[in-house]
């Protein structure tokens, strides 16, 4: 994990999948990682995936999120509206800061917004920009997410 923090540092943003059984440390695991990267120019986010369920590829990403912004709600369109300022917001830094992988992570939430507002093409368009921007990264495992995303909107 390090030697990815490490080129994380250089431009090539990562993101880890930590998994194993109980109690093997995860947790333990991700606080003394944050605690030795605490004092570097980064972001760090961790969350918790469910441990059910199929077809919810973004969810650990809206997840952590969520929990990391405090965006809290449903599907009420007052909600909707925070959401998209939000996310535009979050595509605003990203791209500002050259953060390419939370670019193409913040594209794939626009276009969960735009699924769920029944407006198809935004959608399309955003994991489109996500798929582009995750090849950029090398984000081989994010591009077949989000391409399988894209396929199931066509």
């Amino acid at each position: 994990m390090l030697d990815g923090f490490e080129q994380s540092m250089r431009g090539n943003g990562k993101a880890f999948p930590i998994a194993a059984e109980a109690p093997t440390g995860r947790s333990r695991f991700l606080y003394e990682f944050g605690k030795a990267v605490a004092y570097e120019n980064i972001t760090f986010l961790a969350g918790k995936c469910l441990s059910y369920g199929r077809g919810m590829a973004y969810h650990p990403l809206i997840a952590i999120l969520k929990a990391n912004f405090h965006v809290q709600g449903g599907d009420r369109d007052q909600d909707k509206c925070k959401a998209e300022d939000w996310i535009a917001k979050a595509v605003a830094t990203a791209a500002c800061h050259g953060r390419r992988l939370e670019l193409a992570k913040s594209h794939t939430l626009y276009a969960e917004l735009f699924k769920r507002k029944g407006d198809l093409p935004k959608a399309r368009e955003q994991l489109s920009k996500a798929i582009e921007t995750f090849k950029e990264c090398g984000a081989d495992g994010w591009v077949r997410k989000t391409e399988e995303e894209l396929d199931k909107l066509s």
